[in-house]
């Protein structure tokens, strides 16, 4: 097991944060330059577009990473029990790839659409934020089952300062999809003659943070598995 990933052997979680924030920002320029040549600056931006795949990429790595933390956790233990606090771990795994799910599917827009009808609701400027709520929401989901394992997070403290990154620049990406899911809020900040400017590059922005923050959480759950790792060696040739 500790040789299956001998392909990262000598990279470290910050120089791997560096890679995905220098690819993600190449593929971003890239997507602006290539709408810009077909007069559509967001054509890459759009839902289950090029990007979004990308997001999906990043949001199936860290599940694959938290599998692993869970498999290293779990060798050696002598019966599987669910409420072991390494558990936590494989529940994480799938919640990023219901993310991915998510992201690929626009299920959480879909949820909106649901909402409104369950609801009666007609689509207003701030009942279309109800998807931008939902991704708040999982955000907050995701931290209180880290805060209600904490003690067998704790034990990979090398992954914090990542945590701490992505959950800050999520927030700053929930915000600006906040701002940019209608033109309303823009309208009152901008000149109008500026306001479908500031609406795209805003909308780029919102979608890079995203990016970042997911490169966060992938290098952090690598640098979770490298201790994770490290603790076994050391424990089997103690």
């Amino acid at each position: 097991m500790v040789s299956s990933l001998s392909v990262f052997k000598g990279v470290t979680a910050r120089s791997l944060l560096i890679g995905l924030l220098l690819i993600t920002t190449l593929v971003a320029i890239a997507a602006v330059r290539d709408g810009i040549a077909n007069h559509n600056m967001l054509m890459h931006f759009r839902e289950g577009r090029l990007m979004d795949i990308l997001s999906a990429l990043l949001l199936l790595g860290t599940a694959g990473l938290s599998w692993r933390v869970f498999r290293v956790r779990y060798g050696g233990q002598p019966r599987f029990r669910w409420q072991a606090p390494f558990m936590v771990w494989a529940i994480v795994g799938v919640g990023f790839c219901f993310l991915a799910v998510d992201e690929l599917t626009e299920l959480h827009e879909s949820l909106d659409i649901f909402l409104h009808q369950l609801l009666n609701l007609q689509p207003t400027a701030l009942t279309d934020r109800l998807d931008d709520l939902l991704i708040a929401l999982y955000a907050l989901l995701g931290g209180g089952l880290l805060y209600l394992y904490r003690r067998e997070i704790w034990r990979h403290r090398q992954m914090f300062p990542f945590l701490i990154g992505g959950f800050t620049i999520l927030l700053l990406s929930t915000g600006l999809d906040v701002l940019t899911n209608e033109k309303d809020i823009l309208s009152v900040m901008v000149r109008p003659a500026l306001v479908d400017r500031f609406h795209i590059y805003l909308s780029i922005l919102e979608e890079l943070s995203k990016l970042f923050s997911e490169s966060c959480f992938l290098a952090g759950f690598f640098a979770a598995l490298q201790e994770a790792k490290q603790r076994r060696l050391d424990k089997a040739s103690r």
